[in-house]
């Protein structure tokens, strides 16, 4: 017995009423929207004020159940906007204005995405835990002044609204990459969203929870390797580099690797990056701080200023080369 019925739509991009025709299905109901591209393909699940007669629409097919939506026949090819490979570096926790500055000072030769934590959900309740509204303030006082594109964790839906209107790319911790409210409520933003896998998570688990993401209509997943739990007690992680080359094989959602939770000792994090990009990784996300050993969160596997440097510009060569 059929529950419900799944509609597949093949769309004209370039027909000359799609995107107003888009913008008002935006309004009604979110789609799931793979590429504003051809071929283009939406997924609903209801089609309440949807005019499937409309000129810009080539093909609706009815479905009884979701394809699957990080599958390469739904998703042709990367779905986000950014160019790749994508270097993201900075503190784990935005701590002040004069660390962000001079991680953006730094860093900006290289690379213009910064990662700094305004909200950070930690083991211990009774580390430091970001600087929450106090951290938005800062950025967005610093933007004034600085050109950087903010990469920054949200740890529920509530703080979505203000971290939008600062924040080029959310992350999504491996603590919540199960949230499934959260991953929706992200869904329904127009921001690409880096999701990081759980310390126990399965591969086929990590991508349903990107799917939870793309299925509200929001196809701009990043996913992140960074490292599970295993039975080895001598780093802080195992880094798994098969992640990268098999999931290259599954899907069309870029990869990036954290080697800095991959392992949790600076000593590693170059090394284990390096072999990240070999294996076929889109980026990096690294940890680098002014003052590593200062640092209020995860100082033994930040880097300093000048090694994050170092090691986005080995890896842009190391790319270029295996081009």
């Amino acid at each position: 017995m059929k529950f419900f019925m799944i509609y597949h739509l093949t769309l004209d991009p370039h027909h000359p009423e799609f995107k107003a025709w888009l913008s008002h299905i935006k309004k009604s109901v979110r789609p799931c929207i793979n590429h504003i591209t051809q071929p283009t393909q939406a997924i609903f699940d209801t089609v309440h004020d949807i005019d499937l007669e409309h000129p810009a629409i080539l093909q609706v097919e009815e479905k009884n159940q979701w394809p699957c939506l990080t599958d390469p026949a739904f998703l042709t090819h990367n779905p986000c906007s950014m160019t790749f490979p994508l270097f993201i570096g900075g503190p784990c926790s935005l701590e002040s204005k004069e660390q962000i500055a001079m991680t953006i000072e730094a860093l900006s030769p290289i690379t213009s995405y910064i990662r700094a934590g305004i909200y950070k959900p930690r083991t211990n309740a009774h580390q430091f835990q970001g600087l929450g509204s106090d951290g938005i303030n800062i950025i967005s006082e610093i933007k004034h002044t600085h050109d950087f594109n903010l990469v920054s964790e949200v740890t529920c839906a509530s703080q979505i609204p203000a971290l939008s209107k600062i924040c080029k790319i959310f992350q999504v911790g491996t603590r919540n990459m199960s949230n499934g409210t959260l991953l929706k409520s992200l869904g329904k933003c127009d921001l690409p969203v880096i999701l990081k896998r759980s310390m126990c998570a399965t591969y086929d688990e990590w991508l349903q929870s990107a799917e939870y993401i793309i299925r509200e209509g929001n196809p701009q997943v990043i996913l992140c390797e960074r490292g599970i739990r295993t039975f080895e007690t001598a780093t802080r992680n195992t880094f798994d580099i098969n992640a990268i080359a098999f999931l290259k094989t599954k899907t069309k959602l870029p990869i990036i690797a954290d080697s800095s939770h991959g392992t949790g000792l600076s000593a590693l994090v170059d090394a284990v990056g390096m072999a990240a990009m070999t294996a076929g990784a889109d980026g990096l996300l690294i940890e680098a701080h002014p003052q590593p050993k200062e640092s209020l969160t995860d100082r033994q596997q930040a880097l300093s200023l000048e090694q994050c440097q170092s090691l986005f510009k080995r890896a842009k060569s190391l790319v270029e080369f295996l081009e």
